[in-house]
């Protein structure tokens, strides 16, 4: 299939040219869009975190670093669950939990600590 009509001193697009030419146009859209796609899971940009909280932590805590985290990372789903201390580690070890926030003392060789 002839695509470029090279007959004069100017090269020109056949009609069969401009079809595949806008197919290509949007093979490359397609492309750029998963790349992006993945590229914002893989920067933590979309996706969703489920949190694990003992009850007092919560309250106490969260409400402005939540709201922060918000404004920081808009796609991101938070989704928050409530466990004691015991039960918060299980779920963080079994994958059911994301992270988890609860209070030392914790099993340090598995879980890091940030003092607060």
């Amino acid at each position: 299939m002839k695509l470029l009509d090279r007959s004069e001193r100017k090269v020109e697009m056949t009609d069969a040219g401009k079809i595949v030419y806008d197919q290509a146009l949007k093979i490359l859209q397609i492309i750029e869009d998963i790349h992006s796609s993945v590229n914002e899971v893989v920067h933590v940009k979309k996706g969703t975190i489920k949190m694990g909280l003992m009850p007092t932590l919560g309250v106490m805590l969260f409400p402005n670093v939540l709201a922060d985290f918000k404004k920081g990372y808009p796609q991101i789903d938070m989704q928050m669950v409530e466990f004691s201390g015991k039960q918060l580690e299980r779920k963080v070890v079994q994958g059911e939990v994301d992270v988890g926030i609860t209070v030392l003392p914790v099993d340090s060789e598995v879980f890091g600590s940030i003092p607060y």
